[in-house]
C-alpha cells in the first residue's frame, strides 16, 4: 500500500506505474493525475489560487521554490497544534519547480484499488478539486480537516491506512 500526501499523489501514481507491485493506493489530500497530466495542471484547475499558492515563494533563478513561513501556516496547518506547527515550519525545504510540470506515465488508479481522502477545509489544495480527482479512485472517504491531516487528526489517519492493510 502506498499513501501519497499533496504532491505525493504524483509521487505514488508514478511510483505504482513503474513498479506494479502495489496493491492499494490512498489519496490524502492528494493530487491524483490521470497518464500525461501534472501537478501544475491540476493546481490551476481551481476556480481560483489557493492560499498556498500566495505562499510559494520562487528563487532567483526560477528552479526551485520554497513556502513563506508565515503564509504556509494558514495554507498547510490551519486546524494543527503549535507543537506540531513549529515542528512541520521546520521540516519545509525548497522544491524543484520542474518536478511540478512533469507528466506521470501511467494511472495505475484505473486497475489498482484506490481510496481517497477529500479534505473538505483544505486551504492548499481546493476542496472541489480534490472532488473532482477523488471520482477517480474507487473508494472515496471525507473528513473536516485541513491540509494536513497526520498532524491535527493522526489516530483517524491511521485507523484508515490500518484498515486498508488489514
Amino acid at each position: 500500500m502506498l499513501c501519497g500526501h499533496s504532491y505525493g499523489g504524483a509521487v505514488i501514481t508514478e511510483a505504482t506505474a513503474q513498479a506494479g507491485n502495489v496493491a492499494h493506493l490512498v489519496y490524502l489530500a492528494a493530487f491524483c493525475p490521470d497518464e500525461g497530466e501534472t501537478v501544475l495542471g491540476l493546481a490551476s484547475s481551481a476556480d481560483g489560487p489557493t492560499e498556498l499558492g500566495h505562499a510559494i515563494v520562487t528563487s532567483v533563478d526560477g528552479t526551485t521554490a520554497t513556502l513563506a513561513a508565515e503564509r504556509a501556516v494558514s495554507a498547510l496547518y490551519g486546524d494543527c497544534s503549535a507543537a506540531d506547527i513549529a515542528d512541520a515550519l521546520g521540516r519545509l525545504g525548497p522544491q524543484p519547480l520542474a518536478t511540478f510540470a512533469q507528466p506521470v506515465r501511467g494511472a495505475p488508479w484505473r486497475t489498482v484499488p484506490s481510496t481517497y481522502v477529500v479534505c473538505t477545509q483544505d486551504r492548499a489544495i481546493a476542496p472541489g478539486v480534490q472532488r473532482a480527482m477523488s471520482r477517480r479512485c474507487q473508494d472515496v472517504v471525507a473528513w473536516e480537516s485541513g491540509h494536513s491531516p497526520f498532524l491535527s487528526m493522526p489516530g483517524r489517519v491511521a485507523e484508515l491506512l490500518a484498515g486498508l492493510a488489514r
